[in-house]
């Protein structure tokens, strides 16, 4: 479930995870750490930003009200038939254009509880043969309504093994996300990057 969240100097969205696996309590952990971080900040940043861009100042400086942030958290839950995950992104806005969008995903192994990392399930040996393998898959990638790659190169080609900290499965796909502007343009947005467990079973532990 989610709840919202109105204070003086920010508003919001969050998600509300309930459980007490391994899992859930490092999510809702992670999800509070994050929000009151934001709140230290929009707490600090706020009051100035109102007392120099207050009721007086030009309508045409801002399209809304200056002195009030905003976060948006969103989870959903995925499963496999060995994993579990929780899929989180947070928006935050903090002024100018427009905000930003940062992925924060969890994996467990369903029968121990034991969160998981990418090289669990990903032998050693073909990690690197694997980078190179998403590397092809993202500078030929074409989203629909799309008429030429999306990515760029240069960031693309920059990724290592460790960019893949967020990830998940399900029982047709390894899921790996990438934060707004890590891969491409803003307007790409965060990416949900689906690879098949077809084409990538001689990668897999």
């Amino acid at each position: 479930t989610t709840k919202k969240i109105t204070e003086a100097n920010f508003t919001g969205t969050v998600t509300v995870i309930s459980g007490t696996s391994a899992l859930a309590v490092k999510m809702q952990e992670y999800i509070k750490t994050t929000v009151d971080e934001f709140r230290k900040q929009a707490n600090m940043d706020v009051p100035s930003i109102r007392a120099k861009f207050g009721a007086d100042s030009p309508p045409a400086t801002y399209e809304i009200d200056p002195a009030i942030y905003e976060i948006d958290i969103n989870s959903k839950y995925i499963k496999s038939e060995k994993t579990e995950s929780i899929v989180t992104d947070v928006y935050t806005f903090t002024g100018g254009a427009h905000g930003s969008t940062v992925y924060q995903v969890m994996t467990a192994d369903r029968a121990s509880g034991k969160i998981l990392a990418l090289s669990d399930i990903i032998a050693k040996e073909k990690q690197s043969a694997f980078v190179e393998f998403i590397k092809k898959e993202l500078n030929s990638w074409i989203p629909e309504g799309s008429d030429a790659p999306v990515v760029f190169a240069d960031n693309v080609n920059s990724l290592t093994f460790d960019s893949f900290v967020n990830w998940s499965l399900d029982s047709e796909n390894l899921i790996i996300y990438f934060d707004q502007y890590s891969i491409g343009p803003g307007v790409l947005g965060v990416t949900a990057f689906p690879l098949p467990l077809t084409k990538i079973s001689a990668f897999l532990n």
